[in-house]
């Protein structure tokens, strides 16, 4: 893996992946020990227990946690967010008027500090918010029409009951000749309940903005297939069981934790792996993506 890392020229690849491989592939074993243990003597101290969730040997709760936690930090699809709102913000020119709708704690802020940056948000979910200029829903902004030269509206259409009615609110404080950058999920689980109503294909996305007056300018997977296939594997380190009671029940369950347990880990390892690659190459000739980016304008006045 090295010698392919080297020949790639990526030294980040390099560093995370061999680094993470030579620190975990010791303590596997030391799992896989633990694993048979709890298989073979369901009594004993040692209980199997999820993820995170209170056992009784500190070592193996050090273990699970030092481990996951390494595995789980990378996400590419949080760096595509951020180049293509980089990306974005590098088209607004000084002192223009910049709306960030439904803003939650406002990643992208900096972003547009050479601008004049609003935001608004409805602060109802149990999350963390920054100060929103305007707490409110957002079909019912209270701006003057045309107010704004730009619009951020990222990762907030699937939380939206009514989206046409906010693409038309959106579009009213919209400038004319004003640009708005869109993304949002195709393919990821439930999130910040009871506020995910629903996932949005390409031709969704590009009718409900034309019914809504913009004119699309761009339309693009936000990340490739290595960035979807990276979050699926996440999701099978994270959420597959590893009890023998949760995988099925008798005798198949207990043969069946040792192999689950390990496969959690090799799903965490390889979601690294995934995420990485993802950085280094974006490919789109098969799968599909995680999340859409499009740019939308509204026409100018003629």
């Amino acid at each position: 893996m090295a010698d392919l890392a080297k020949r790639w020229g990526v030294d980040q690849f390099t560093n995370g992946m061999i680094g993470t491989t030579q620190r975990i592939g010791s303590i596997k074993r030391r799992v896989s020990a633990c694993a048979l243990l709890a298989s073979a003597n369901p009594g004993n101290s040692l209980t199997w227990g999820d993820f995170g969730a209170p056992i009784k040997s500190p070592l193996h709760r050090l273990l699970m946690m030092t481990i996951l936690s390494r595995l789980m930090t990378v996400n590419s699809s949080r760096s595509r967010l951020f180049e293509e709102n980089q990306r974005f913000a590098n088209m607004i020119p000084a002192g223009a008027m910049v709306l960030d709708a439904g803003a939650g704690d406002a990643p992208y802020k900096s972003l547009v500090s050479h601008a004049v940056y609003e935001s608004a948000d409805f602060e109802k979910v149990d999350k963390p918010y920054a100060k929103s200029t305007y707490v409110c829903d957002l079909a019912d902004i209270p701006v003057e029409a045309n107010r704004y030269d730009f619009v951020l509206f990222n990762q907030v259409m699937e939380h939206l009951p009514e989206p046409k009615a906010v693409l038309k609110e959106l579009f009213r404080v919209l400038k004319p000749g004003g640009k708005i950058i869109y993304t949002a999920p195709l393919f990821y689980e439930e999130h910040e309940q009871p506020y995910d109503f629903y996932r949005y294909t390409q031709f969704a996305i590009k009718y409900l903005f034309t019914e809504a007056g913009f004119t699309l300018e761009r339309l693009d997977w936000l990340e490739g297939y290595y960035g979807t296939v990276a979050y699926q594997m996440n999701g099978m380190a994270t959420h597959l069981p590893s009890t023998p009671a949760e995988i099925t029940p008798g005798l198949l369950g207990v043969a069946l934790a040792p192999l689950m347990y390990l496969l959690r880990f090799q799903m965490g390892l390889l979601s690294v792996f995934f995420h990485r690659l993802e950085m280094r190459s974006k490919f789109m000739k098969r799968g599909y993506p995680k999340n859409y980016v499009a740019v939308f304008s509204k026409p100018a006045q003629t």
